[in-house]
């Protein structure tokens, strides 16, 4: 797995984490959204002291993909957030 894949997975599950911990609401659908309730540009990593070099260059990439994700689980209805990202 790649280290932009890895850090998109990694976003998913502290999205999820966050929805779990009442931070964020369970009907988020879109990346933008998530802004309204925490400083998302902090998820999948990219604000860590670590970030590798080339997941930084990807933040757009990476947040995009988040996006996408968001709006997939809203448009499946209630609930589907909370299923979580596979975990392959």
């Amino acid at each position: 797995m790649s280290n932009i894949t890895s850090a998109v997975k990694r976003g998913q599950w502290e999205i999820l984490d966050d929805v779990l911990a009442g931070l964020l609401p369970p009907s988020v659908e879109s990346f933008a959204e998530l802004h309204e309730h925490v400083d998302a540009n902090e998820y999948a990593g990219l604000c860590d002291g670590d970030c590798p070099p080339e997941v930084f260059a990807a933040a757009g990439e990476i947040q995009t993909a988040l996006d996408q994700w968001l709006r997939r689980a809203a448009g499946k209805g209630s609930g589907t957030l909370c299923k979580g990202p596979s975990r392959s």
